[in-house]
């Protein structure tokens, strides 16, 4: 049992006016300038306010047991479904999702801007953004927005600075690597290694060409790859392999699907579980009561 209590907000954020962003909050009473921490889910796609909060750094797990390892002890926590179509958040018109980083910056900062509206008590008490995978990216675009805004003076904000978690940043700089860490770690031995480094070389010839959509089947054809010559190697704990894990056991399960299948299963799928979109769509949607009826979690 925890050792403090603490509050609860939620709500929607119109960022444009086909577009509507879902936010929650927890906080910790009484505040004593306690920091703030904005956590960005990975995919892009996946939900902050589903994986994030109930199978990470939130206060309660999907049993609604404790969490007694959850960020809350140390900062109030905010979780945002981002970019829309993520968790909670939808659109109205296919033509407001976002379509880059830029974008979905402008739209963290359409929140921002209203969050502090309804929480002004958080301009002045330090702010950070923590984040996973993808998210890595959409918070470096963050940063730089609300550091720009600051500087002209158009945003009063204490922003401290951000934490970023296996960071999808820099693509090639990963792929490249990914040979020679598992060759490392002796998961590959020498003939294999010189068919993922040959794999590599060719994604950023593609890279070096900017054809990106065949870079992107460059990526989705090197993992599937590795996947074969580790005999389904966790991509998220090398410690486990070979079907040892949730994700390694679907991993024939998969094989059957399309490579845009297996991308979407390998970075977006597993923040996605069944059993998470379930509760989610139900006991969660019960407590918030504000989820329109046409909005499914992780829908969009």
């Amino acid at each position: 049992m925890y050792l403090f209590q603490y509050d609860e907000d939620w709500g929607y954020v119109d960022i444009r006016s086909a577009a509507h962003t879902f936010w929650w909050l927890y906080a910790v009473k009484p505040a004593n300038n306690r920091p703030l921490i904005l956590w960005l889910q990975g995919g892009p796609g996946a939900s902050s306010t589903g994986f994030g909060n109930f199978e990470e750094t939130g206060p309660k797990t999907m049993n609604s047991t404790d969490n007694l390892s959850t960020w809350l002890q140390v900062a109030d926590l905010v979780y945002v479904d981002n970019p829309v179509g993520s968790g909670f958040s939808y659109v109205d018109e296919d033509d407001a999702f976002t379509t880059d980083v830029a974008q979905i910056g402008q739209d963290l900062l359409l929140w921002l801007r209203q969050f502090l509206v309804l929480h002004n008590e958080y301009r002045t008490r330090p702010f950070f953004i923590f984040c996973e995978s993808y998210g890595g990216k959409m918070s470096a675009e963050f940063a730089r927005v609300i550091t720009q805004e600051i500087a002209s003076g158009s945003l009063r904000l204490d922003f401290r600075g951000v934490a970023l978690g296996d960071s999808w940043i820099s693509a090639m700089d990963y792929v490249n690597s990914w040979g020679e860490y598992l060759y490392a770690n002796s998961y590959l031995d020498s003939n294999q290694l010189a068919r993922v480094n040959a794999q590599a070389k060719a994604c950023q010839k593609k890279v070096d060409q900017n054809q990106w959509s065949q870079a992107t089947n460059c990526w989705g054809n090197m993992e599937d790859l590795i996947e074969v010559e580790t005999d389904g190697v966790s991509w998220y704990n090398i410690l486990k392999y070979g079907g040892q894990d949730d994700w390694s056991k679907k991993r024939r399960k998969r094989s059957t699907f399309g490579w845009r299948s297996r991308q979407f299963q390998r970075h977006v799928g597993r923040l996605q579980l069944d059993a998470l979109s379930n509760y989610m769509d139900t006991t969660v949607r019960a407590k918030l009561g504000i989820i329109p009826d046409n909005v499914k979690f992780g829908g969009s």
